[in-house]
């Protein structure tokens, strides 16, 4: 039995789980899970690698299922309890309804919004509804059938008549009754007995609109039937006692759901939806935005595997993203998608172009919610609204991060769910202890280094123009960017490194590091997969917005794969890059933002895994390209600081590292010129530590201390048989000593006998006092215990008081 079943969860998400081996629940979803599921804002914050992505797509994919189940295969029974409403999923975008389906609003200003009643009147019957108006915009009451427009009155199978005095058939507007606006009371009857459709206005009768009802609709339901815009109505199905009671023999729209011969017509028509349903669109139920490409195609594979063996419906989920073909996904969301995953890019493209409905998303997700705060804000703020104002259910909220105390995701949340339910399970940040970070400090001033900044390194042209004779600044910074480099071979070659992630500032800088370790490693590029895959000890792909999509994500997968040894990036890949056995990342610069440097770091320490982070910092001061112009870099030049209008700044990486340690709450250990880390300095004899392996995988070493010391504990073992033995027997002898003496001391009673008998346990609490004068020795009493009395007074029960 699979302990996610004790959350509810579908036979068939547990079948997958356990395909998966997920057999118990992590903590993050042994938390969130349940809050999801009972309908609540949730705010989640748990360490990367912990489990997140299962966290939120486990009970999403379960409520979306039973929400499609719902209505593809409806409950006969639970039609039959239901009453008479305004029907949620029959009606316009724009079309919201109240809680108990009486009441309906429309606020758009240029479109009109419609939708119809859960029940329709089965031929040969009468039956009445009263509509109210609550203030004066457009509206149009009457009856249509299910398969009409929900603009009233603009095709064949829908009646309207409007506040304007016209009535309306197959876009065919004619004069009739009254005009009404706010406070007046439409009545609406239908007799499909006469085969007519009749209306009154605060209690008069105005006659037949539509005499006779197209035969086409003779053995169809027909349904009351509303549209407005910018306009509030009051409807009364028979729930309430009329205001104006219709001619005699007309029923109540209520009473239908005793006509059991009407609830089978009703259950056909469902039937009738669920054929369409499975053979055109419908629209997504959940929204899920991911900050990166690869964050979001590593989310849509999980749900490819979680919906793996659920049918009857099944569940699709459309990927929206740059690097996918625009027609495919066009087709997707034609063809109709449960569960939308994208970036806010794509996202933000499609619904602009009106390509995208988000009318009936129920979930709006965000995962490295405090990513996607910091850099598309506006973006995130505009889906949300864009959803609210389209939706008429509750929208449930869930974000989802490694850490929830960023400014920008406070803001965020405080607008979107101020009210969530919060699941901290990481707390104040800090860094796993599986990871063994550290800094390597960069000083071209020192005379070992001097001699890598003649390393030949094609730098970023920032220092180009200036004179660098005259500026000891500027001569620092050029040469800090050339020890750098040299440093990171170093670290290559010092540990061996099998696989490494090199996180660097830019674009650029990446770009010069991929050459700098191409020409180290002998002028060879990655061609390719060879025979053992890694073609030298430095071969290296690049991961940064420069890259097409596709081409990024065949470098991920070479990584992954392992044929290559290195992945150098930018901090696009800081989020969600999950492999679970990386054992090393460098940080050849610090980044601007500690929440970045906890995200960087903890691409190692993942699954119980030790890793080794190291970052290169420079104890001196690097100017850097920070481009505010127009073209984002693009062919610009201008090396003046942005305070005098230019795209640079000078980068003060020890004053990152301090506010790193502020935001950790520890001190980020100094790695020696042999780039061990101070931890191995503390390791016990025999005890290794082997990176990208855990404790136990790693523990050899202290498995051959263990045998060394062996003999030794299996003498002391020995030794502690011997003296528990020693106790045992001696508390025996006392006690049967104590039992013995209780009979033949005064006063002592059988009580204490069988105290002192129980008594094999007894130990001073004390200092021992002052023995009493002696009494005589007991007949048998050995010559060592003659000394030992019974004290005044009686003994407690099953304890003999003041005995030692």
């Amino acid at each position: 039995m699979s302990a996610f079943e004790e959350f509810g969860m579908m036979p068939e998400l547990i079948q997958a789980m356990e395909e998966m081996e997920w057999y118990l629940p992590k903590p993050v979803q042994q938390e969130s899970i349940p809050l999801i599921l009972g309908g609540g804002d949730v705010m989640c914050a748990a360490e990367t690698g912990s489990g997140k992505t299962g966290a939120f797509c486990l009970p999403i994919i379960q409520t979306v299922w039973e929400v499609l189940n719902s209505k593809i295969n409806p409950d006969k029974k639970k039609m039959a309890l239901s009453y008479c409403k305004l029907n949620r999923d029959d009606c316009e975008s724009q079309f919201r309804t109240s809680e108990d389906g009486h009441q309906c609003q429309s606020r758009h200003q240029s479109w009109w919004a419609g939708g119809r009643a859960n029940y329709g009147v089965p031929p040969g019957g009468q039956y009445f509804y009263e509509a109210t108006m609550m203030d004066d915009g457009l509206s149009r009451v009457g009856w249509s059938s299910i398969e009409a427009s929900r603009e009233l009155g603009t095709d064949r199978m829908g009646f309207g008549y409007g506040g304007t005095a016209k009535k309306s058939f197959a876009k065919q507007f004619d004069d009739y009754g009254v005009k009404f606006g706010k406070g007046d009371v439409v009545g609406c009857l239908l007799d499909r007995k006469a085969n007519t459709i009749s209306y009154m206005v605060n209690g008069k009768n105005l006659g037949p609109a539509f005499d006779p009802i197209p035969s086409a609709l003779k053995e169809e339901a027909i349904y009351p039937a509303v549209c407005m815009k910018n306009a509030h109505i009051m409807l009364n199905f028979g729930q309430k006692p009329w205001k104006y009671p219709p001619p005699q023999g007309f029923k109540s729209m209520a009473s239908l759901k005793e006509d059991l011969a009407h609830q089978e017509r009703l259950y056909e028509h469902f039937v009738r939806v669920k054929e369409q349903m499975e053979g055109q669109g419908h629209h997504a139920t959940a929204l899920i935005i991911e900050p990166t490409l690869e964050l979001a195609q590593q989310v849509g594979d999980e749900i490819m595997k979680f919906v793996k063996y659920i049918e009857q419906p099944q569940l699709k989920y459309s990927l929206l993203v740059g690097k996918r073909d625009f027609g495919a996904m066009m087709r997707e969301l034609e063809g109709g998608v449960d569960i939308l995953v994208g970036t806010p890019g794509k996202l933000m493209g499609m619904l602009e172009s009106n390509k995208l409905n988000l009318s009936r998303i129920r979930f709006f997700v965000l995962d490295e919610a405090d990513r996607l705060s910091q850099d598309n804000l506006d973006v995130i703020l505009k889906f949300y609204n864009t959803i609210m104002r389209e939706q008429r259910e509750r929208v449930q909220v869930c974000m989802f991060s490694a850490t929830l105390h960023s400014p920008e995701l406070t803001n965020l949340y405080k607008q979107i769910c101020p009210k969530a339910q919060w699941v901290d399970l990481k707390g104040k940040d800090y860094v796993p202890d599986t990871v063994h970070h550290g800094v390597i400090y960069v000083n071209p001033n020192d005379p070992e280094q001097k001699q890598a900044s003649q390393a030949d390194y094609t730098d970023d042209l920032i220092h180009k123009s200036d004179n660098l004779l005259q500026n000891r600044d500027l001569k620092d910074s050029l040469a800090t960017k050339r020890v750098k480099p040299e440093m990171v071979a170093k670290l290559i070659d010092a540990y061996q490194m099998s696989q490494c992630l090199i996180f660097c500032r830019t674009r650029l800088d990446c770009d010069n590091m991929k050459d700098y370790l191409d020409k180290r490693g002998g002028g060879r590029k990655f061609n390719g997969k060879v025979e053992k895959g890694k073609e030298n000890p430095y071969s290296n792909v690049c991961l940064h917005s420069g890259y097409r999509p596709f081409e990024r994500a065949e470098n991920l997968q070479m990584f992954k794969d392992g044929d290559v040894r290195l992945l150098i990036c930018t901090d696009v890949a800081a989020r969600g890059i999950d492999i679970k056995e990386l054992p090393y990342v460098i940080n050849v610069t610090l980044p601007d933002k500690e929440e970045d440097y906890i995200h960087r770091v903890g691409r190692v320490g993942r699954a119980d895994r030790m890793g080794l982070a190291v970052s290169i910092v420079s104890t001196v001061k690097e100017k850097v390209w920070y481009h505010q112009c127009p073209s984002r870099g693009e062919g610009c030049f201008n090396t003046n600081l942005v305070t005098q209008g230019g795209c640079s700044i000078w980068y003060d990486e020890p004053s990152l590292v301090k506010k790193i340690e502020e935001r950790i709450q520890e001190k980020i250990s100094e790695m020696g010129k042999d780039f061990r880390h101070p931890v191995h300095k503390n390791l016990q004899p025999g005890e290794t530590v082997v990176y990208g392996k855990t404790k136990a995988e790693a523990g050899q070493g202290m498995s051959d201390h263990i045998k060394s010391i062996l003999t030794d504990v299996d003498e002391l073992l020995v030794v502690e048989k011997e003296s528990q033995d020693t106790y045992l027997s001696m508390s025996t002898i006392v006690g049967g000593i104590m039992a013995l003496y209780g009979k033949a001391g005064a006063g002592a009673g059988r009580g204490a006998g069988r105290g002192a008998g129980r008594g094999a346990a007894i130990q001073p609490t004390g200092p021992v006092a002052e023995a009493p004068p002696q009494a005589p020795a007991a007949p048998g009493m050995p010559k060592g215990l003659q000394g030992i009395t019974k004290p005044p007074g009686k003994a407690g029960r099953g304890r003999a008081r003041g005995f030692l």
